[in-house]
C-alpha cells in the first residue's frame, strides 16, 4: 500500500464552501477533485441537505474514478433534513448494491461542540451500526479536537472508524496529544486524519507552510501506523488559487507513491 492509497476526498457538492471567505468561487465537483488531487477514495457528505436521496446516478459517476465511496448517512449539521434520529442509513445500504465501491456510511457534525451527547440516540446509532454490518459495511464518525473534553465513549465504541479534525489551523500543534487521545478512545479501531485545505476555524486560507507541517506530520503518523489515512476537505475550494492546493498536489506528487 502506498500513501496515495490512504487518502480520501471530503466530498460536497460544487460551491458548497462559498459562505466562507474563499479568494474565489470554485465549480470543481467531488469527481474532477478527484481527478485534480490525484485521490482515489471519497466520504461523500451531504451539506445543506445536498444531494437529496436517491443518490443512485452519483453513486454510479463516482465509482467511475473512486476506488472506494464512503456515504452520509447523517450529513453537516446545516442539513436538518438529518436531526432528530432522521437519517439516510436505507439510502445508503440501497447505493451499496449498485456497486462494490460502497465501503460505509459516515455521521458528520454529529456530536454537539458545546455537551456531551450527539444528534442521534445511543440506541438508532447502535441499529444503523448493526444494519451496516449486516450488510459487510463499516460506520465511521467526524470528530473534533473541540469535543475532546466531553465523554462520549458510549457512542464511539458504536463506530468503525473514527476521524479526527483540527478545527481551527493555529490548534495543529497540539495535534499529537490529541491524536493519541483519539486513538486511546478509539480503542484499537482505525483513526483518520482530518486535512482543511482552508481554515474553517478563523475564515482564512490555510497557510501553505502550516500545511507542509501537517502533511509531514501526517506522513510520519501512517509509516508509523498511529492513524491508517488522511481525509482532505475538500473538492469545493480547488480552481480558486489557494496556496494548499498547490502544497497538496506537491506534496502527494512527491510522496505519494511511498510504500508504508
Amino acid at each position: 500500500m502506498t500513501i496515495r492509497d490512504t487518502f480520501w476526498l471530503w466530498g460536497h457538492h460544487a460551491g458548497a464552501h462559498q459562505g466562507w471567505k474563499l479568494p474565489g468561487i470554485s465549480g470543481v465537483g467531488p469527481v474532477e477533485g478527484g481527478k485534480i488531487l490525484g485521490i482515489k477514495n471519497i466520504c461523500r457528505v451531504v451539506f445543506k441537505n445536498i444531494p437529496q436521496p436517491p443518490f443512485d446516478q452519483e453513486t454510479l459517476d463516482l465509482a467511475t474514478h473512486f476506488d472506494k465511496i464512503v456515504w452520509s448517512i447523517i450529513g453537516d449539521s446545516s442539513s436538518q433534513r438529518n436531526d432528530s434520529g432522521k437519517d439516510d442509513l436505507d439510502e445508503v445500504v440501497r447505493q451499496a448494491k449498485l456497486t462494490p465501491n460502497v465501503v460505509g456510511g459516515i455521521f458528520d457534525d454529529f456530536f454537539f461542540n458545546d455537551r456531551p451527547g450527539a444528534r442521534a440516540s445511543l440506541e438508532r446509532t447502535a441499529e444503523i451500526a448493526k444494519k451496516l454490518h449486516e450488510n459487510s459495511l463499516k460506520l465511521w464518525a467526524v470528530t473534533y479536537d473541540l469535543i475532546l473534553k466531553f465523554d462520549n465513549q458510549a457512542y464511539l465504541d458504536l463506530f468503525d472508524i473514527i476521524t479526527f479534525w483540527t478545527w481551527k489551523a493555529r490548534n495543529l500543534d497540539q495535534v499529537d496529544a490529541n491524536i493519541s487521545e483519539t486513538i486511546r478512545r478509539a480503542k484499537g479501531k482505525d483513526v483518520y486524519a482530518g486535512c482543511y485545505l482552508f481554515d474553517y476555524g478563523d475564515n482564512r486560507p490555510m497557510d501553505a507552510e502550516v500545511m507542509e507541517r501537517y502533511l509531514e506530520k501526517c506522513r510520519q503518523l501512517l509509516h508509523e501506523g498511529t492513524i491508517k489515512g488522511v481525509i482532505v476537505c475538500s473538492n469545493c475550494v480547488l480552481g480558486i488559487g489557494l496556496e494548499a492546493e498547490e502544497c497538496m498536489i506537491r506534496w502527494l506528487e512527491a510522496h505519494g507513491d511511498e510504500k508504508i
